[in-house]
């Protein structure tokens, strides 16, 4: 690598498609660079643009590729740690048992509404080092005399630009700015190009025998160049909102080198420094197409909002023939996800989430990276999307979220009947906990089964989310939320092939035939018998057998739990509150309430002496448990739309154009999946963008 003061001369390796040039890469800020014998460069002091946060200096660009970089250095590979974990923004404590049992409102109808962080994921995949370093790796991987795919169009469609990410930042500010906390882009990084024009330094971290830079950390790190849009000077905010850029391999917590995979760029997520208690992700070809309030995407009192497909369900790898055959790669990580929750919330099915923005609450988003490290781990290291048959698998990071709050909020009303409540009348020894707990959900001393039927319930009703939400939002949540997880679980009643709606809890009557409104508990299945109760059989070996092994048993208990506790709260899952007025038991706790962090159920004790803090009163913690997952299923209100050639891309905007104007539509996706006449089609998709998000963000340099 040749040195200088003040600007980085690289060269990139020759191909067809771009002549062999030496590019100058003209320093945005004076530094001196020294050079060790392995490759490694760094600044002999930071200069004032240098972020002790980010080790990144805003430093090069390249003028003949319109290319803007800023060089990084790559931190060493570490274990993140997530505990102890996060707390989440809450209802008021005082009021909060009321809430969850009761479903009486809890603190302010007007009380501010949340704030939310954005994250952006962007490549720009037609620059020249980006394509180099792409080439490379596919060379690495292709059998000898194998011919490069990288030229096909269902290949190049991947790294076409058309100026999406400026317009998917517009919308945003366009439809949602009193609600934007920061913006956090999250961009690739790339070898820095070493002088013989063809390769790049190969320097490993662990063998490096150079003496760190003086004012770097104490760590040894690799330096490489983190892709910035050219356009965007990331030290200018608009107004109050600011930009992060963070590159891969500065929150990658196993980096190798250029990541060209969407679904390991996201598994590595919760390592992203300061995300707010809230965020929504955003892919840069997603746009927010009317002025959306918080409520589309959370709230206080009802949590997380999710956006689910019930007639489409994904099964877990395992329940997949192995003959049967290959499978998109999105398919492959969507059931290896299902497979991975699964084994920790019992196997079942699962739905498909919806192609859209999502929300998401970063103390549950690491709670679950503390779950299942390994998966992350794994899914990390995969730097193209795994297929069929691959040696490492990807996890779809946003499905495994969505099914991991779901399953969480299942597991911890179960656990607080099952294991705290029935512990207590264990620990009181009048009665037979398991008879109790029979008799609890509907059963008969001497009935071998129950025939449960749901009842009609008021969480998602007018009168109660216009009390809990105030008037406006909730005039607007009645006509936009579909579920609660206050009604039980949603995913009951989909089976092997899912359902057309999600039942509305609000509308049951004896006659309704949604197959959520009715189930069967059949007690030697279910429950313990009187053998195993003398064996030993406790709550906690209860709780197990029906929210994980014999998922029927903990889904239809629910149901009839739920039904118990009338229109409002989950009182019928919660334990006892302490009998004197004025006890001293704890009602705070160092750490949120949770259940055991481990990858698969039976290797968790989920006994109350094991989980719960001693002293602490458990009708508290059950609550805080139960609510801290809350979620709510909303409707779909997003369009998608595939740009495939110039007349089709006309027909498509007309569509947009009618779809946007009718109000149903808050998010559009537009693909590139550009069979011909590609340059027509970037013109109309970009003059399209730009009729309707016109205004330029003050980051914008041009």
């Amino acid at each position: 690598m040749l040195a200088t003061t003040g600007a980085l001369y690289l060269w990139t390796s020759p191909q067809d498609w771009a002549a062999l040039h030496k590019q100058s890469l003209e320093s945005l800020r004076q530094l001196s660079f020294t050079t060790f014998s392995n490759g490694a460069t760094c600044s002999a002091e930071p200069g004032p643009s240098s972020s002790a946060a980010t080790d990144a200096v805003e430093l090069v660009r390249v003028a003949a590729d319109d290319a803007q970089y800023r060089l990084v250095h790559a931190r060493p590979p570490a274990t993140p740690d997530f505990r102890p974990l996060q707390t989440s923004k809450s209802l008021p404590g005082d009021c909060l048992d009321a809430f969850v049992g009761e479903g009486k409102p809890c603190g302010a109808p007007d009380a501010p509404s949340p704030t939310f962080d954005f994250v952006w994921t962007w490549s720009n995949g037609s620059e020249a080092l980006h394509r180099a370093a792409y080439l490379a790796y596919e060379r690495s991987t292709l059998p000898v005399g194998s011919k490069s795919i990288a030229d096909q169009p269902s290949r190049l469609k991947l790294f076409r630009e058309h100026d999406e990410l400026r317009h998917s930042f517009r919308s945003v500010l366009q439809h949602f700015r009193p609600h934007v906390n920061r913006i956090h882009l999250v961009t690739g990084d790339l070898p820095v190009p070493n002088d013989e024009g063809n390769d790049t330094y190969a320097i490993n971290t662990q063998d490096q025998e150079s003496a760190p830079c003086p004012h770097a950390r104490q760590t040894q790190t690799v330096p490489r160049l983190g892709q910035v849009p050219a356009w965007l000077n990331t030290s200018q905010p608009d107004g109050d909102v600011q930009i992060d850029v963070t590159h891969h391999s500065q929150y990658f917590s196993q980096y190798t080198d250029t990541v060209f995979n969407s679904l390991a760029i996201e598994s590595q997520f919760p390592n992203l420094r300061n995300l707010h208690d809230q965020f929504i992700y955003m892919n840069d070809d997603f746009f927010f197409s009317a002025d959306l309030i918080p409520a589309d995407f959370a709230t206080h009192a009802f949590g997380t909002v999710f956006r689910v497909y019930p007639s489409r369900v994904l099964q877990p790898t395992s329940f997949r023939d192995p003959s049967s055959s290959a499978q998109a790669a999105e398919t492959v990580a969507l059931e290896w996800s299902s497979e991975i929750i699964s084994r920790r919330f019992g196997f079942r099915s699962r739905p498909y989430p919806s192609h859209e923005s999502k929300a998401v609450s970063t103390p549950l988003f690491r709670e679950l990276a503390a779950l299942f490290p390994d998966a992350l781990s794994q899914s990390a290291r995969a730097r193209v999307r795994s297929m069929t048959g691959s040696k490492v698998t990807n996890v779809h990071m946003m499905a495994l979220y969505l099914h991991f709050v779901v399953e969480r909020h299942r597991e911890a009303a179960l656990w607080s009947w099952a294991v705290a409540r029935m512990t207590q009348i264990a620990t009181r020894g009048e009665e037979d906990w398991a008879e109790v707990a029979w008799e609890e959900i509907g059963g008969a001393p001497r009935a071998k089964s129950i025939n449960v039927r749901a009842r009609r319930r008021n969480t998602l009703s007018r009168p109660h989310l216009r009390d809990v939400l105030g008037e406006e939002v909730g005039e607007y949540a009645y006509t936009a939320y579909r579920f609660s997880s206050d009604d039980g679980y949603p995913y009951a009643s989909l089976g092997e092939k899912g359902y057309k709606a999600w039942p509305d809890m609000k509308s049951v009557t004896k006659t309704a035939t949604h197959p959520h409104y009715g189930c069967k508990v059949e007690r030697t299945r279910c429950f313990p018998t009187r053998d195993d109760l003398a064996a030993g059989y406790s709550p906690a070996d209860f709780f197990q057998h029906i929210a994980f092994i014999d998922v029927t048993c903990g889904d239809c208990i629910l149901t009839s739990l739920v039904a118990e506790s009338g229109e409002l709260g989950l009182n019928a899952v919660l334990p006892d509150a302490p009998e004197e007025l004025n006890s001293t038991l704890a009602k705070t706790f160092d750490e949120p309430p949770h259940l055991p962090l481990v990858s698969d159920f039976m290797d968790g004790d989920f006994s109350v002496e094991a989980v719960v803090p001693p002293n602490a009163d458990l009708r508290a913690w059950s609550v805080q448990l139960v609510h801290r997952y809350r979620y709510v299923i909303g409707r779909i209100f997003s369009g998608f739309s595939m740009l495939k050639n110039p007349e089709q891309a006309v027909d498509e905007f007309k569509r947009l154009e009618k779809d946007i104007k009718s109000g149903w539509m808050g998010v559009v996706c537009i693909n590139d999946d550009i069979v011909k006449g590609a340059p027509e089609v970037d013109k109309s998709f970009r003059e399209w963008q730009e009729s309707h998000w016109p205004q330029p963000a003050q980051w914008e340099m041009y």
